[in-house]
């Protein structure tokens, strides 16, 4: 199925009665992946006459509880639609199903248009169709504006150090500087570190999308993208944990301790950008506050978690380790 999200421009005016939502469908509700405090809506409207203006997703328990909402970010749904909820609590790493109502709001949250009973199986990844708890299939898609070319070597590694996927991706003029993967499926229960070697180029994007919709811009599931400011070589290992609590091999974070106002910007936003003062050679880590590892990178600029909190920063080089703190918002 080809999700297509039609942008509709127009300001509507606000209903003050409820709706009966006849050709609009809830076709998936999910955990994310790569952020475990974000809850996933897909819907689909085929209506012409009804768009839903300004509309809010809300998840309560049986209880009439609110578990999860959304803030507006549409004018209204017109087709396919991507939609995010934020959990009112930290969302427990719990994997079993559980029964929810959904709700759909208009108006800024003034007007319930409709609501549907829904069992919420966290991570079942329905519109995959891998079943309940089941593989995660992605492929990478990648750029760079090398006008020479671009070769991309990505490997990956499970848990136990062994070798699982391995693909060299090449960006050239024929192939519009753009490439991609064959498919893969990650496991929900695995720890995987991503390699990433590049030959030299000023500007590289990678990201992990559907393998069937491609660059789709509501199933881009993690990006990265690094702007060197001259021609370097990329050559990073990132940290893939589905879900979180795989990567259990905690370490402590030592060196150190330098001014957090070196890191800019800090705080930061969840999934932003943020430069770290560096020079070539230096290894950079991200590390949690209990010491997992989120990130091995070896450029100035990194992406931020996913989820807010207070992160570790190490550069290490060849005199010394610094460790600066990230506030994550």
């Amino acid at each position: 199925m080809r999700f297509i999200l039609i942008s509709v421009f127009l300001v509507f005016t606000r209903s003050s009665h409820a709706q009966t939502c006849d050709l609009l469908t809830l076709d998936g509700v999910w955990l994310d992946p790569f952020n475990n405090q974000q809850i996933n809506v897909l819907c689909s409207n085929e209506s012409w006459d009804e768009i839903y203006s300004y509309p809010s997703w809300l998840m309560r328990d049986l209880e009439g509880n609110v578990m999860a909402e959304e803030q507006v970010e549409y004018f209204g749904i017109s087709g396919a639609s991507f939609h995010r909820m934020v959990p009112t609590n930290p969302w427990p790493n719990n994997a079993n199903s559980m029964p929810v109502t959904m709700e759909l709001w208009t108006g800024f949250g003034e007007v319930l248009a409709c609501s549907f009973e829904w069992e919420f199986v966290p991570r079942e990844l329905e519109w995959t169709g891998t079943g309940d708890q089941g593989c995660f299939p992605v492929r990478v898609v990648a750029y760079s504006n090398e006008q020479d070319g671009c070769s991309l070597a990505l490997s990956l590694e499970n848990g136990a150090g062994e070798n699982v996927w391995s693909e060299v991706l090449e960006m050239n003029e024929s192939t519009a500087f753009v490439a991609q993967s064959d498919s893969l499926c990650l496991s929900q229960f695995e720890c995987y570190d991503l390699q990433a070697v590049s030959s030299p180029t000023s500007y590289i994007n990678m990201q992990l999308v559907d393998p069937a919709e491609g660059m789709a811009w509501n199933l881009q599931h993690w990006s990265y993208y690094s702007l060197f400011g001259e021609v370097l070589s990329l050559d990073t290992t990132f940290t893939l944990d589905l879900y979180g609590g795989n990567c259990s091999e905690a370490q402590t974070v030592s060196g150190s301790e330098v001014p957090r106002t070196l890191l800019h910007p800090n705080p930061v936003g969840v999934g932003g950008r943020f430069r770290v003062p560096f020079e070539i050679g230096d290894e950079i880590t991200l590390w949690d506050g209990v010491g997992h590892r989120f990130a091995l990178d070896q450029s100035a600029e990194l992406m931020a978690p996913s989820i807010a909190g207070v992160y570790y920063v190490v550069v290490k080089s060849l005199r010394n380790t610094e460790v600066y703190t990230l506030i994550v918002r």
